[in-house]
């Protein structure tokens, strides 16, 4: 079974709906008008068709396939890089808890450095469309996280954000970066 074209013409497809994202936003921030409909139509694509069913024939039928088979040095250098843990699931996934006790210290620090103008997103306009859309819940002992449900449209980017944010606050010191070992590889 060959795999690889059809994969391919997918990559095309993600990659045209990437270029069309980038007009929009591009178009978004020129005009201060986001067109909610077309980005919840794109971050629809992007979960439903790039995440769960690309992703998932690479990880789940790809990644497995190739592991037993001879490649050549540079696709073998590609899939380590696409799968660096080499299991069959592809990459090591890290468990991030949604609850106020884990977006507590990481939301709090985010926004010292937002209000001390430490951190900027270039006025993105989907990521300053969930930020405006995000509202905090506290729990009694005054830990604070994302709520979803009291938000008025989608808060994604900003509970990623979050996510990451706290990752790199408490994630592993001794691991580098793959940006400082082999710098950004463009396919």
């Amino acid at each position: 079974m060959k795999l690889i074209g059809p994969l391919m013409w997918e990559h095309r497809l993600i990659e045209k709906m990437a270029r069309l994202f980038t007009k929009e936003t591009d178009r978004s921030r020129e005009q201060k008008n986001v067109n909610t409909r077309f980005i919840q139509a794109a971050v629809d694509f992007f979960r439903t068709y790039a995440d769960r069913t690309h992703h998932g024939k690479e990880e789940d039928i790809l990644f497995r396939e190739l592991a037993g088979k001879r490649l050549t040095p540079e696709h073998a250098r590609i899939m380590d890089e696409l799968n660096p843990t080499g299991n069959e699931d592809g990459f090591q996934m890290v468990e991030v808890r949604q609850g106020a006790k884990s977006f507590n210290e990481p939301a709090k620090d985010l926004l010292v450095h937002v209000m001390t103008e430490k951190v900027r997103h270039g006025g993105h306009p989907v990521l300053r469309w969930c930020a405006d859309n995000l509202v905090m819940r506290s729990d009694p002992n005054g830990n604070v996280a994302p709520d979803k449900e009291k938000a008025t449209e989608k808060i994604d980017g900003m509970v990623a954000l979050i996510m990451a944010w706290g990752r790199a606050m408490f994630g592993n010191d001794e691991t580098q970066s793959v940006y400082e070992t082999r710098g950004v590889v463009c396919l």
